[in-house]
């Protein structure tokens, strides 16, 4: 029996994808943003120092905007840096999401088949 992809599955895929392009992306990391997103580049250039510090990550305090089932029921607030602005956009709306911005976060937001 095949199983049902959850929002959280493709939102997982997506960063996969991003992965496979240099950018350092993770899913649930704990803390704040900030301290979270030094942790992450710390890793990237240990690994990589010749990287260009490319990232895309969601908070743990997030998950609570995933039902226990994987669907997204508000905005994610996803942080990234400039450069991956428009690629995540791009992989995003492909996988299905509405995404728009405030500031300086990409907010993921409900499917949009699950929208209309």
């Amino acid at each position: 029996m095949i199983g049902v992809v959850s929002d959280r599955d493709r939102l997982l895929l997506a960063l996969t994808e991003l992965v496979r392009y240099g950018v350092a992306a993770a899913e649930s990391l704990p803390g704040a943003a900030d301290e979270a997103r030094e942790r992450l580049l710390v890793d990237l250039w240990t690994r990589a120092p010749e990287a260009l510090g490319s990232y895309a990550f969601w908070l743990r305090t997030d998950e609570t905007r995933f039902g226990p089932d994987g669907t997204l029921r508000g905005d994610l607030p996803l942080h990234t840096s400039d450069d991956v602005h428009e690629p995540v956009q791009f992989l995003l709306a492909r996988a299905g999401f509405e995404v728009h911005t405030s500031g300086t976060e990409l907010l993921v937001g409900v499917p949009l088949a699950e929208a209309a």
